[in-house]
This record gives structure tokens, C-alpha cells and sequence, in this order.
């Protein structure tokens, strides 16, 4: 069932071999029953740019609204890519081990490997808000296009809030006696160790105290 009006482009290539691109416009409401057990619902809205490529018998919904939100419940396998306006707001629910990778228009470019049990929250904006709650001894990377590249190893128990703008700020909450290494594509390169009820907040420029290797000239 298709309902098409604005200008949207989706393509769709699938491991069955079925293959499907449709070419959208402003404020379409779209459902596609696909071969191979293949189910999607999509509502799309202006200026998203959509690829796909799923694995049989998996189903997949998106629900884009106005203001640049949209939430997605994934099963197992599924690889997905979003291109996105910048300002727009991710909410993701994942279920084992995905490969996730966001563009916004702006530049900025992110890059994620979650596991089992992983809940994240993002709010894709210049300048990058991410919340996110991690499972035992999982570690996550993100690479971002300002020119940040991190390595996160978490242990049980660690709850994490960060904000990465071009001046180098990052804000950590951990929670007790846990150690989390941290690497910036700069060369940057930080060690943390920290003891309960502990609250970090770092700036990475010059002049800083901590226990930390800088490269880059700070």
C-alpha cells in the first residue's frame, strides 16, 4: 500500500535478492509487505533520505514526524544507514549486536557498534548530545566528523552522559570504581580511573591537571 506525494527517493535491497526503490514527496504515509517476510511501515516527511538493507524474515518501523524525530524497534540483523537534515532527533531501541551509522547534512558524521541490551538515545545536533545506559563489559565507538574519535570500554554498572563540541568538552557521571579510556583522532589520548560517587567534568585544552597524555601541541 503505497500513498506517494512530495519527492522522497527509498531504495531497498534486500538478501533474497529483491530489490525496490520508490521516489516519495512531502508528508506520505507508506506500507510495503515484502517478499521473504519482509514488513515496513514508513511515514515519511520532507528531506529524508532513506537506505536499507535488511535480512529475511526481520520487519522494521519508522515513524518520521515533523520537528525531526523518529523511533525505530530492530531485530537481529538488520544493517540500516540514515542520511539526516542537521537538527534532527534519534531515538533508537536496539536489540543484538547492530551496526548503525548516521550523516547529518551539516558534516558531522557518527558511527556506532552496539550489543545486546544496549539502550541509546541521540539528539544528532552541531554539536552533539548523547545519553546512553550500557551492559557489562561492552564497549562502543564513535567517530565523530568534527575530527573526535572515541573508544568507550564500559564495565557493569556505568551510566554515561556526554557533550561533544569543537572545544573539546566532555562531561562524564560515572558510577563506582569503574575505569574508562577514552581516545580523540586528534591524538588525544585520556585514562580515567574513578572511585564512587564521582563527577568529572573536562575541558581538553590547555593547562589542564589530570592524569592524561595530550598530543596536538596541548
Amino acid at each position: 500500500t503505497l500513498t506517494l506525494v512530495c519527492g522522497y527517493s527509498l531504495t531497498l535491497t534486500l538478501v533474497c535478492g529483491y530489490s525496490l526503490t520508490l521516489t516519495l514527496v512531502c508528508g506520505y504515509s507508506l506500507t510495503l509487505t515484502l517478499v521473504c517476510g519482509y514488513s515496513l511501515t514508513l511515514t515519511l516527511v520532507c528531506g529524508y533520505s532513506l537506505t536499507l538493507t535488511l535480512v529475511c524474515g526481520y520487519s522494521l518501523t519508522l515513524t518520521l514526524v515533523c520537528g525531526y524525530s523518529l523511533t525505530l524497534t530492530l531485530v537481529c540483523g538488520y544493517s540500516l544507514t540514515l542520511t539526516l537534515v542537521c537538527g534532527y532527533s534519534l531515538t533508537l531501541t536496539l536489540v543484538c549486536g547492530y551496526s548503525l551509522t548516521l550523516t547529518l547534512v551539516c558534516g558531522y558524521s557518527l558511527t556506532l557498534t552496539l550489543v545486546c541490551g544496549y539502550s541509546l538515545t541521540l539528539t544528532l545536533v552541531c554539536g552533539y548530545s548523547l545519553t546512553l545506559t550500557l551492559v557489562c563489559g561492552y564497549s562502543l565507538t564513535l567517530t565523530l566528523v568534527c575530527g573526535y574519535s572515541l573508544t568507550l570500554t564500559l564495565v557493569c554498572g556505568y551510566s554515561l552522559t556526554l557533550t561533544l563540541v569543537c572545544g573539546y568538552s566532555l562531561t562524564l557521571t560515572l558510577v563506582c570504581g569503574y575505569s574508562l579510556t577514552l581516545t580523540l583522532v586528534c591524538g588525544y589520548s585520556l585514562t580515567l580511573t574513578l572511585v564512587c560517587g564521582y563527577s568529572l567534568t573536562l575541558t581538553l585544552v590547555c593547562g589542564y591537571s589530570l592524569t592524561l597524555t595530550l598530543v596536538c601541541g596541548y
